[in-house]
């Protein structure tokens, strides 16, 4: 996995082709299959902190009073918080999947 992390593994002709004239402002092919082979080594393992999108209960939770509304009065929720400020009761570790790692590697990708 490490050696595939940046610009590709020995086989792979990422490094070179990034330095390319040609290749200016675009994400080579070897890069683009670089980038698919570390989508499909972090499928199964990359996780993304998913917090609870209901109103923050203020009773159950007084200790988050003063971040219950935002400065127009209008209700907050947990997933407006701070991830350091959720209740662990609210926030839960999921797998991030192919699409949601794909969506980010893409942000490296060509358009």
């Amino acid at each position: 996995f490490m050696d595939r992390a940046v610009w590709g593994s020995e086989d792979s002709d990422c490094a070179d082709d990034k330095e390319k004239a040609e290749n200016a402002g675009k994400c080579p092919s070897s890069c683009q299959r670089d980038i698919d082979c570390l989508i499909a080594s972090c499928s199964d393992c990359a996780v993304v902190d998913v917090v609870c999108d209901e109103k923050i209960d203020t009773a159950a939770y007084p200790q988050l009073a003063g971040q219950a509304t935002d400065e127009d009065g209008n209700n907050r929720t947990y997933s407006d918080l701070d991830l350091a400020d959720v209740p662990a009761e609210k926030k839960l570790q999921a797998p991030y999947g192919d699409s949601g790692l794909f969506d980010t590697m893409n942000l490296w990708g060509p358009e």
